[in-house]
């Protein structure tokens, strides 16, 4: 489901953010290869799970083998690369407002709870908790943030999108339209291709520290970005554990590739002859499309796409 041109200017929240958005996913994977297509196609639309997801890439010329290869990783082995938050193009990448939410005996209460479940002792538990914590709870908003910097590069995410023709989006992780873009359909390897929506807001989200998940504390971070990348309506495989690894998905799900509308004659002949290959491989070909300058309005046209 697109959400193009909503933009979400509601009030932070953290808790349970990335666990509702995939269990719901999680608790189907055991029936997901039952269904048929028509089925499936149904079920992404009732959880709010887009039908297509899009990647964006530039094409390095000949001489940078080690760019072609990752454009081969894509078009031939089907695999999706998890990058880490550091080698984004945006520096506030996994910012997170960290909050104690508790004072006094309430938060020495709280953390002892926190460390029986974590399965320590109850005697243990509160040996644990550290009376200068408990007078300063500015200490443990301190060591969160020390240690958010050390999770940024234990996660991996691969950046994708909802919509195959937006001119910036073409410019700025395309190589201006020199590029190409891949369809992916989730229904094809919803384990591969499990994304969560970007939330677009003024303010970090808020972590209340070790009293929330881990999920809250890692994963949402990566999951919220500034009021000005809105207009990317960006989904994300965000994954922890791994960091600077390839994911593989099914062949299956890659149903078509778009060229830019800059793309040169021979980056289109190398990708038509890399689709020849996908076919001898897999028996499948995703479809071929050109992108193209609308003819009355400043619109990317992609006839034929469905």
């Amino acid at each position: 489901m697109s959400t193009r041109g909503k933009v979400r200017r509601h009030e932070p929240r953290s808790k349970g953010l990335f666990d509702k958005s995939n269990s719901r996913l999680i608790q189907s994977f055991a029936e997901w290869d039952l269904l048929d297509a028509f089925q499936k196609r149904v079920m992404l639309r009732r959880m709010g799970i887009p039908p297509s997801l899009y990647k964006y890439r530039g094409i390095p010329p000949s001489s940078d083998q080690t760019g072609r290869r990752r454009v081969e990783d894509l078009l031939l082995e089907n695999k999706l690369w998890l990058a880490t938050a550091s080698s984004f193009n945006d520096p506030f990448e996994g910012r997170v407002d960290y909050v104690v939410p508790y004072r006094g005996a309430q938060l020495r209460q709280a953390m002892e709870r926190k460390y029986r479940e974590l399965g320590f002792k109850s005697g243990d538990a509160r040996r644990m908790v550290k009376t200068a914590d408990v007078a300063d709870p500015s200490r443990i908003v301190e060591r969160s943030r020390a240690a958010s910097v050390r999770v940024l590069e234990t996660i991996g995410i691969c950046a994708l999108g909802t919509n195959p023709s937006s001119p910036l989006l073409w410019a700025h992780y395309a190589d201006n339209h020199r590029g190409f873009c891949v369809q992916l359909h989730p229904s094809h390897d919803l384990r591969a291709l499990l994304a969560n929506e970007v939330e677009y807001n003024d303010d970090y989200p808020v972590a209340d520290d070790m009293f929330g998940s881990v999920e809250d504390r890692t994963l949402i971070p990566f999951l919220r970005k500034s009021l000005d990348w809105a207009y990317e309506e960006e989904w994300r495989i965000v994954a922890q554990d791994e960091p600077n690894r390839f994911r593989h998905f099914n062949p299956l799900a890659m149903s078509a590739v778009i060229l830019g509308m800059r793309t040169s004659g021979a980056d289109k002949t190398y990708i038509l002859e890399l689709m020849e290959e996908r076919r001898r491989r897999f028996g499948v070909k995703p479809v071929v499309y050109q992108a193209e300058a609308s003819q009355h309005k400043y619109r990317i046209v992609v006839r034929g796409l469905r």
